[in-house]
């Protein structure tokens, strides 16, 4: 048989016996969302639980003038997120949120940013969250949608 038939040959079994090898168990992931009706400028109760991580409320900001060296506007941008860690093990959680109108148009969207710190076993934690620049209609919102990833 010819040398390159043989290597042919052998990287192919190889890789069917890596791949019969590589057979993980079902991992359930920690990610998960929550659909809660909006309403702004109040604590809105989401109830979301990942596996023991739960996002208990969210609040944004009232609106009101936000000067700063490179923003003017008056609506708000910004908003708190209420998490809790029921685990036994230390979390990085990351959130997303989207507000969409009656008519499932996007008005805001926002996160919680690269997580530095982690929350331990039994933390309750107030996490800050920004809306970036979609977030103009965001007092249209009739659906606010929250997704929680660690």
């Amino acid at each position: 048989m010819p040398p390159g038939r043989l290597l042919a040959g052998a990287l192919l079994a190889l890789l069917a016996a890596a791949s019969a090898s590589a057979v993980e168990p079902d991992v359930p992931a920690d990610t998960g969302t929550a659909r809660v009706a909006f309403a702004a400028r109040e604590w809105l109760d989401v109830g979301l639980d990942v596996n023991g991580v739960s996002v208990d409320r969210l609040k944004l900001h009232r609106p009101g003038k936000v000067r700063g060296l490179l923003v003017r506007h008056d609506e708000a941008n910004r908003g708190w997120i209420v998490v809790t860690n029921g685990t036994d093990r230390r979390i990085a959680p990351a959130i997303a949120v989207a507000v969409f109108d009656a008519d499932g148009h996007l008005l805001a969207a926002a996160n919680t940013g690269a997580r530095l710190r982690t929350l331990r076993p039994g933390q309750t934690a107030e996490l800050d969250i920004h809306f970036g620049g979609v977030f103009r209609y965001i007092e249209n919102g009739a659906t606010l949608y929250v997704s929680l990833e660690y």
